[in-house]
């Protein structure tokens, strides 16, 4: 009982901890419940917290396989769902009945009520995050768009360069060709020319 009023102790003081998104979730999952049964918020809001998150986590670090933690998970549950370990069905773990106590579910309530306290910013505040965003996207798009355009026009150069080095070559191979045949070698339109001589008068 020690280890996990331990473990209930430092989750309990360690609400910054806890990630926005999550207490979000709770906080929406609570108002919801609000709505309709109001006696059951703080509950169901620490029934989410544990069950889905906390206890799941305990017993996949002890592989499942842990009495200890089985008995853990067992003891945080019925502390958030305020249930008393039955006298006749569980009469084995009515000694951790003290574990469920008026301080235990004070501390969880005070626990969950700080947890919910979500700062949401104002319309104003929103606007203008959102248009912030907006330009540092545009910005960073446009600069990896360019330096995309660059990329692959060095691309297409080098690309055209290399389609000339081979038509050099190919043109090299052809000339080769016609020597070994016993041809002359044919001119090409940028190749110098010999010079033309004038008919000789009669």
């Amino acid at each position: 009982m020690q280890i996990t009023q331990t473990f209930l102790d430092h989750v309990c003081s360690s609400e910054e901890l806890c990630p926005v998104s999550i207490r979000k979730l709770i906080y929406y999952v609570g108002e919801e419940v609000r709505n309709h049964y109001p006696e059951m918020q703080t509950r169901t809001m620490a029934s989410v917290l544990f069950l889905r998150f906390l206890n799941p986590a305990i017993l996949l670090l002890s592989n499942r396989t842990s009495l200890l933690s089985h008995v853990m998970v067992k003891m945080l549950q019925n502390l958030t769902n305020g249930v008393l370990f039955d006298v006749h069905k569980q009469a084995g773990m009515t000694l951790l009945n003290e574990f469920i106590g008026p301080d235990n579910l004070q501390l969880m309530h005070n626990f969950i009520a700080r947890l919910t306290v979500c700062v949401f910013v104002s319309a104003v505040d929103m606007t203008l995050c959102v248009c912030v965003c907006v330009c540092v996207c545009v910005c960073v798009c446009g600069c990896i768009m360019k330096r995309e355009k660059k990329k692959r026009a060095k691309e297409k150069e080098r690309e055209r360069e290399r389609e000339r080095e081979r038509e050099r070559e190919r043109e090299r191979e052809r000339e080769s060709a016609r020597v070994r045949e016993g041809g002359t070698p044919s001119l090409r339109a940028d190749a110098p020319r010999p010079p033309t001589r004038a008919p000789a008068r009669a």
